[in-house]
């Protein structure tokens, strides 16, 4: 009896005891459950402390790369308020009638008012002058390239020559002229009075007879153009051209020294610079083309550079690109330097088109960007149809000139920026470093 009752006892015991085990086991077991549930939330929450760092820190570096850009050109920190806008009308239709006289300013939509030049500054400007042909009839231009239907009006002349009067450039590159004939034409009967004895113009192989120009106070030398130049590829399906076809220059670019004598403004020796005027393909189908054309230009600046390192070098003209675009990427990717960097969309006082694009663009070399008067740029403002209207019925404003506006600068000729020695200056040192 009593072994039996011993037995049951010890067998109660050990029950209890192994219960105790299954219950400290799972109560272990849910602690384990517990904490690891614990430590992946704590890991989610570490994760994603990781991931808003990582985004801030993003956002400070892009904020830091754009400064840095900035103010790598010297631009952010130099700019003047911006010029004084032309007041506007986006509905010419409702606009009130026009004050009697040479130009509609209530139609004038984009740009600013003309900048004085300073006395020591050399002036340089780029003007798309849209079809400047004349009345008389070329007869290699026939067919739907006939020149005879794209005759510039008298009034369109007319204005051109206000906006060239107004910004007073000293070399002052045009696009879409008809010939050497034609510019020299215009010269004589609208800007006689502007001192440019230099007028050079030359055949860029388009098909529609335009070309590049350059109106000069000062001696223009060894100019060059490359029409019809093969490029890299070949138009793809959908091109302007046929599939395959190789690509090649629709406008070639016109390179021409300039050269700014001694004591021209204030200058103590001759100021030399090498202009490539450009006029991109045109076409929302001819991002390639545009591309295409902007790496051959810029191998043609890079062989400039290469036979003078010291080379002063300005890349300007109608690109019909933004500064978005591939193909304009394309000149800075090669070094060359956009003195409207600090352009933005929505600023209508740096807008150059009538499309509220800005398409018209002046580069320059890291040799030549000292020389650049930074507060000096302005795009000059002239009438322009209201947005969203038919170009080809609706009729242009009083003063229309074209559907481009003048991009301006000024540079001083004098290499490095120095300005010139003055009284109050001696030894060239400036005085006020950040006046240039």
């Amino acid at each position: 009896m009593l072994s039996e009752h011993s037995d049951r006892g010890a067998m109660s015991r050990h029950g209890k005891a192994g219960a105790g085990v299954v219950v400290l086991i799972v109560l272990i077991c849910l602690g384990v459950v517990g904490g690891s549930t614990w430590m992946a939330k704590r890991s989610q929450m570490l994760a994603e402390e990781q991931v808003n760092l990582a985004r801030e820190q993003a956002a400070r570096a892009a904020a830091e790369a754009e400064t840095t850009a900035r103010e790598s050109l010297k631009l952010a920190d130099q700019l003047q308020p911006p010029a004084e806008a032309i007041p506007s009308t986006l509905d010419q239709a409702k606009a009130p009638a026009p004050v009697p006289g040479a130009i509609d300013a209530a139609a004038i939509r984009f740009g600013s008012k003309a900048r004085a030049r300073r006395a020591d500054a050399v002036r340089l400007a780029t003007y798309n002058v849209a079809n400047l042909f004349d009345d008389k009839d070329d007869p290699a231009l026939k067919d739907r390239y006939e020149d005879m239907s794209t005759v510039k009006p008298v009034p369109e002349l007319e204005g051109v020559a206000a906006a060239i009067h107004a910004i007073d450039a000293d070399v002052l590159v045009l696009e879409e002229l008809e010939s050497a004939d034609v510019l020299k034409w215009f010269r004589d009967t609208y800007l006689s009075d502007m001192g440019y004895t230099e007028a050079i113009s030359i055949d860029a192989g388009d098909p529609r007879g335009i070309e590049q120009g350059v109106l000069s106070r000062f001696p223009l030398t060894e100019p060059t153009a490359w029409p019809r130049m093969p490029l890299a590829g070949k138009h793809p399906a959908g091109g302007d051209e046929a599939e395959g076809a190789p690509i090649v220059f629709h406008r070639s670019p016109f390179k021409v020294d300039v050269i700014v004598p001694a004591g021209a403004r204030g200058n103590a020796s001759d100021y030399d610079f090498t202009i490539f005027a450009v006029h991109s393909k045109s076409g929302r189908n001819s991002a390639y083309w545009r591309e295409a054309e902007a790496m051959g230009i810029a191998k043609l600046v890079q062989t400039a550079m290469g036979d003078d390192p010291g080379r002063n070098v300005v890349v300007l003209g109608d690109f019909n690109a933004s500064q978005t675009d591939a193909s304009f990427q394309t000149y800075l990717s090669s070094g060359l330097i956009d003195l409207f960097a600090d352009r933005r969309p929505d600023d209508a006082t740096l807008t150059t088109h009538e499309s509220g694009r800005a398409i018209d663009h002046i580069l320059v070399n890291a040799a030549m960007m000292p020389e650049v008067i930074r507060d000096s740029r302005f795009i000059f403002g002239t009438p322009a149809r209201p947005s969203g209207v038919d170009y080809r019925t609706y009729p242009a404003p009083k003063g229309y000139a074209s559907d481009h506006y003048p991009v301006v600068v000024d540079l001083r000729p004098v290499e490095g920026g120095a300005p010139a020695p003055t009284p109050q200056n001696q030894g060239g040192k400036p005085v006020d470093p950040a006046a240039k």
